[in-house]
């Protein structure tokens, strides 16, 4: 029912009240007004890509605005089968890459390492290794660094 005056209902005077007729179909059936509930059906489920978010083939400027220290575990958001172990220190960096028209997007760039005696220890091979010898020293917030991007339209820190 549809209420035209809130002061009907204090007068309680019902009798100018009017129903909505609900909208019919061809075939003389109620329209759904309402979206129908979400149900989870593992049989039907159809696979969405993600959309990627960067022009495709290029190198882009970028800025890292976070360093999060942790373990590979916390910072692995896919397939952990293929590492060789998820105890191992790591840091994360949030990293904003402007494409232009003044958008930002943001992305994650996970650096391992090893922790002995209260040091941090890299190798040369390590991909931390390559950072530092490509930007000449260790990642820190406020780093400007070169992101290239694959031609799916992912990226990464350009290392080489």
């Amino acid at each position: 029912m549809k209420i035209k005056y809130k002061e009907q209902i204090k007068n309680k005077d019902l009798t100018t009240f009017q129903a909505e007729k609900p909208k019919m179909t061809e075939n003389n059936q109620p329209v759904a007004t309402q979206k129908p509930i979400a149900t989870y059906d593992p049989h039907g489920a159809i696979q969405q890509k993600d959309t990627p978010m960067l022009p495709p083939d290029s190198i882009l400027d970028g800025v890292i605005t976070q360093i999060q220290n942790g373990i590979v575990d916390t910072f692995v958001k896919g397939d952990k089968t293929k590492w060789k172990n998820l105890q191992s220190p790591a840091i994360n960096c949030m990293i904003e890459v402007s494409i232009g028209d003044g958008k930002i997007v943001q992305i994650d760039e996970m650096f391992t390492y090893e922790f002995e005696e209260g040091h941090t220890i890299y190798r040369p091979k390590m991909k931390i290794g390559k950072y530092q010898a490509k930007y000449g020293t260790l990642p820190m917030v406020g780093q400007k660094v070169k992101i290239l991007t694959t031609n799916e339209g992912y990226g990464s820190i350009k290392l080489t």
